[in-house]
């Protein structure tokens, strides 16, 4: 589903035309800090983590690589169809944060790692744009604060899930940590400028 939403966005949105979004604060601006002007580090870590590619994390990888929201639909214990109004908010969230996640990308042009270290394999393949902010990340992230303004009580379990699609892509090779970070910072800034009236309860 994410990555239909991604190619959809690419040919229909640009981020300027986001100032328009019925359901986005008019002021809104993401701010994120530059990632690190080095990515030595990050990559000598992604080495380390590429020792946990367990069986069962490479299963959590091929799963979670085009959209993660089946699982948060499992942890809440329930189904899109019985919950349109939280689907409802869900496909408004993702194609907005999409778009916005795009133009960061392409802003900050952050060299994936298998680039800046072609020594460094990856799980799965690398996808074509940018690293810095990540979009998983980004999108599991709102979609877990999404899950969590319905059902408040599994708020820890949803953004442990995010957290752990966030870490996978890490584990993958896709992603620095600090691409990690920026996309649960940049996700808590959207939602907050989401309008109550487009949020589900």
């Amino acid at each position: 589903m994410l990555r239909s939403v991604i190619v959809a966005i690419l040919t229909v949105v640009s981020f300027p035309a986001l100032a328009v979004n019925p359901c986005l604060n008019e002021n809104f601006k993401p701010k994120l800090q530059p990632p690190p002007p080095s990515n030595f580090l990050d990559v000598r870590r992604l080495h380390a983590m590429a020792e946990l590619r367990s069986d069962n994390a490479l299963k959590e990888i091929v799963e979670e690589a085009d959209d993660p929201t089946p699982k948060f639909w499992a942890v809440a214990g329930t189904t899109p169809g019985s919950n349109p109004r939280l689907q409802k908010t869900i496909s408004i969230v993702q194609p907005l944060t999409a778009a916005i996640v795009l133009d960061l990308k392409s802003k900050y042009a952050r060299t994936r790692a298998n680039d800046v270290d072609p020594s460094l394999s990856t799980a799965i393949p690398v996808p074509w744009h940018k690293a810095y902010p990540s979009g998983h990340a980004t999108q599991s992230f709102i979609t877990a604060l999404a899950f969590a303004n319905v059902f408040p009580e599994k708020s820890d379990e949803f953004m442990r899930l995010a957290a752990k699609v966030a870490i996978n892509r890490e584990i993958a090779g896709l992603h620095y940590t600090s691409d990690s970070d920026a996309g649960a910072v940049l996700a808590e800034q959207i939602w907050k400028a989401v309008k109550p009236a487009c949020k589900a309860k």
